[in-house]
């Protein structure tokens, strides 16, 4: 049995939402019912419910998924789908050691679908935390100390100095007055670091820049395709309307004429059957009128005869 059933003429997609209901129900007596939370059995009511009582027919009419109940949804109506859209990715940042690709509630990931693998979103949302962390590298300051000497020793030189200036003799300089970068070649290295982390930021936001435009050019497309389909099924739909109209006016003119020829046609045979009574009543009435007059006729000449014998 289909679990989407799809028109032949206008190729749109509607939920078989008996069967379903049973594959959410089979996932229930599997591992659901003993296995999820409170909250996640209260959303996986309401997920289910909203699909049950809705005219859902892809995934943008669902919000993101939050709870284990809405994943599972997601994967029963749109599998293969969801494994490749935003939903997926934000699913494995909200379940970060799950396999989404089981059904039960795990911590074996990450996800082994696939689809998942060239996911495209996760890809975004990986970019993004690299040119966080590269974003956040940038502002330390640079220097092989520990953070909390760096700063101490900050404090330290900003602070004001009661003692007349003296001069340093070199080699006189301890270990603790060292510049944060002594050598000219770990300038370069630090410089050189710098332009390839500065490299790998700009690509990075440049690539998530193309992505989020064709995320928002899919949109428009799939927006427009969703817009046409359901004029295109308008359009079809009064088609239909007026197809059916006409079948049943030329249905009702077509049993009225049959019907008019029929009770024409009985009523033809009833004057047939009519007049061939009739018809045989006048020769039966001719036929007698014709030999009674031929007995009335004979009896004359009788009588004639016998008053010529008696003259």
């Amino acid at each position: 049995m289909p679990l989407w059933f799809v028109d032949r003429f206008t190729s749109a997609k509607s939920l078989n939402k008996d069967f379903f209901l049973d594959i959410m129900e089979g996932h229930w007596n599997n591992w659901a019912a003993g296995k999820l939370s409170p909250a996640e059995i209260k959303s996986w009511k309401a997920i289910v419910k909203l699909v049950y009582t809705s005219n859902i027919r892809t995934m943008t009419g669902f919000h993101n998924p939050k709870t284990w109940a809405e994943i599972t949804v997601h994967k029963v109506l749109f599998r293969d789908e969801f494994f490749q859209s935003r939903y997926a990715a934000l699913a494995q940042i909200k379940f970060p050691d799950a396999n989404l690709n089981e059904w039960e509630p795990n911590k074996n990931g990450p996800t082994d679908h696939p689809s998942f693998e060239k996911n495209k979103y996760m890809r975004q949302i990986l970019l993004g935390r690299e040119f966080e962390q590269a974003r956040e590298l940038s502002k330390r300051p640079w220097s092989c100390e520990p953070e909390e000497e760096h700063r101490s020793k900050r404090i330290c030189s900003e602070a004001p100095s009661s003692t007349p200036e003296t001069s340093v003799e070199p080699g006189s300089v301890t270990r603790g007055a060292t510049p944060l970068i002594s050598n000219p070649e770990d300038v370069i290295k630090v410089f050189g670091d710098l332009e390839s982390q500065l490299a790998s930021v700009r690509k990075a936001a440049e690539e998530n820049t193309k992505i989020h435009q064709q995320v928002i050019e899919d949109l428009k497309s799939s927006h427009q395709q969703d817009i046409d389909s359901l004029q295109k099924k308008h359009q079809d739909d009064l088609k239909k309307h007026r197809k059916y109209s006409h079948d049943t006016i030329a249905s009702i003119r077509e049993t009225h004429c049959k019907e008019t020829r029929a009770a024409e046609k009985a009523h033809e045979e009833k004057l047939s059957t009519l007049r061939a009574k009739c018809e045989g009543a006048i020769s039966t009435l001719d036929k007698a009128w014709r030999e009674g007059k031929t007995a009335l006729q004979r009896a004359r000449q009788e009588i004639s005869k016998l008053n010529e014998d008696k003259n």
